[in-house]
C-alpha cells in the first residue's frame, strides 16, 4: 500500500513575482508583467510576451538563466538552506524539450543542467536527483517516480517541478512559423 504524498511547500519565479507569495499576491490582484517587444522572425513584427523582471548578471546567456530560474525556485521550495535537508532531497526538473533546441542548452549543454542548478543553489542534493526531458508541464507525469523515490530509495522529500523560457528567438520565431503566435489572424495565440 502506497503512503499519502503531501504537498509541503512550493517556490516560483514568474513574470508576476520573483517567488510564489509575489506570483500569488499578483494574480489575485490580477497584475501582469505583459510587454510589447519586436519579433526578430518576421522581422518588425510586434508580440505581446510575459518576461521576468531580472538584473543582467542574472541573465547573461539563456543557459544560466535557466539554471538561475530553478535554483531560486529550488531554495524558496525547500525553506532551509540546512545541508541535512538538501542531502535527503532529491529533485526531479523537467527542462525544455529537446525538439526545440533550446538557446539556452547552446551555454549549458542538457548533460550539464543538474549540476549547474545544484551548484547555484550552493547545496547538495540526494543522488536520486535527475533532470528529465519533456517541458515544464511533464512533472505532473512524475508523481509517481517522485512517491517511489521516497518508498525505494530513502529520499525524505521530493523537489518536483519544471523550468522553461519561450521569450527566446528561437522559440517565438518556431510559435510564428506555425501560426502559434497571437495575431492578427490568430487571436487566440
Amino acid at each position: 500500500m502506497k503512503r499519502p504524498l503531501y504537498l509541503a511547500g512550493g517556490g516560483a519565479v514568474t513574470p508576476a513575482g520573483l517567488n510564489a507569495r509575489q506570483t500569488i499576491a499578483a494574480i489575485r490582484a490580477s497584475l501582469s508583467a505583459f510587454e510589447e517587444i519586436t519579433l526578430a522572425e518576421p522581422f518588425g513584427m510586434p508580440q505581446i510576451v510575459a518576461r521576468i523582471p531580472t538584473h543582467r548578471h542574472l541573465r547573461r546567456n539563456e543557459g544560466e538563466w535557466l539554471v538561475n530560474m530553478a535554483a531560486r525556485a529550488i531554495n524558496e521550495a525547500l525553506g532551509t538552506d540546512g545541508p541535512g535537508v538538501a542531502a535527503a532531497t532529491a529533485l526531479l526538473i523537467t527542462t525544455p524539450e529537446s525538439f526545440r533546441n533550446h538557446p539556452g542548452f547552446v551555454d549549458i549543454p542538457a548533460r550539464d543542467f543538474l549540476a549547474a542548478v545544484v551548484d547555484a543553489t550552493g547545496l547538495r542534493f540526494h543522488h536520486a536527483s535527475r533532470v528529465i526531458d519533456g517541458g515544464a508541464a511533464a512533472s505532473v507525469g512524475l508523481i509517481e517516480r517522485a512517491l517511489a523515490l521516497m518508498e525505494e530509495q530513502g529520499v525524505a522529500q521530493v523537489l518536483l517541478g519544471g523550468v522553461d523560457s519561450l521569450v527566446n528567438h528561437t522559440d517565438l520565431g518556431r510559435l510564428s512559423r506555425t501560426g502559434r503566435l497571437q495575431g492578427a489572424d490568430n487571436a487566440q495565440g
